[in-house]
């Protein structure tokens, strides 16, 4: 009886001192030595990848004169694109596009800014056959065309701007290995390639889209932050047609973007 009572005088005591409770949550342990627990890895090591893609137009004999006196001699490109932006600054150079896609190490991912184009490939004459009954079955006895041409077979296209990327991160995160695939598109025009009149002076026309398109499919190996030149294109004229003496220069930017 009088060690029960010492040890109810003592309890109060005993809770004001800072002794851990049997079964109190306790914190994380950490590795020996200040490190963090290799089950719980540092969320600022994990990484996106920022692509941007710029066209921009100049005159062909401007870019000529230009790629003259500012020669690539690295795979490098920002001071190319620097300078670049003073002739777009001065109304010498036009910016077309910019695209812009972010993704993980390893993985794809499209962005698209399109419409759906849906256009017959395919047609046929329309008739109207005629049957009779012969033997006690139906026979086909004639068939008239009627002079209509109807289309039996559709396909889809986007058109507009689209992009493709699959970047890969090396170990240090300075190094970016991108594949990509972008694409610019216009439905410029329509070609003919039927006419006729039909029983009653009707016209009908068949025709197929005309389609404009600007696009590669790559792979580069760019520094992180750094400019690269992926290639020069001809745009397109007013009629929808090559023109030659503009050009389309193809910028690509890969950043590394920390996760927090």
């Amino acid at each position: 009886m009088r060690s029960i009572l010492f040890s109810l005088l003592l309890l109060p005591a005993l809770l004001a001192q800072d002794v851990p409770l049997p079964f109190a949550d306790k914190p994380p342990e950490t590795v020996e030595g200040g490190g963090e627990d290799s089950f719980d890895p540092d969320q600022s090591s994990l990484r996106m990848v920022h692509v941007q893609l710029e066209w921009i137009e100049v005159p062909h004999e401007l870019l000529t004169e230009f790629l003259l006196l500012h020669p690539l001699k690295t795979a490098a490109a920002t001071e190319m694109r620097m300078e670049l932006q003073k002739l777009v600054r001065a109304g010498n150079a036009k910016v077309i596009e910019t695209q812009m896609n972010v993704a993980r190490s390893g993985e794809k991912a499209t962005v698209e800014s399109v419409a759906e184009f849906i256009y017959p490939t395919e047609y046929h004459e329309s008739t109207t056959t005629k049957y009779e009954k012969q033997d006690g079955k139906l026979a086909e006895v004639s068939s008239d065309y009627t002079g209509n041409i109807l289309p039996t077979s559709f396909e889809t296209r986007n058109i507009g701007s689209t992009l493709e990327i699959e970047p890969t991160l090396d170990d240090t995160g300075k190094l970016i290995d991108l594949r990509l695939a972008p694409e610019l598109s216009w439905q410029t025009g329509r070609t003919l390639w039927q006419e006729k009149k039909d029983e009653h002076g009707s016209l009908i026309k068949v025709e197929m889209p005309e389609i404009y398109m600007i696009r590669t499919t790559t792979a580069m190996t760019l520094k992180n932050g750094v400019h690269g030149l992926a290639g020069v294109f001809s745009p397109k004229d007013q009629n929808g047609r090559m023109d030659s003496s503009r050009k389309l220069l193809l910028f690509v930017k890969a950043d590394s973007l920390v996760v927090q």
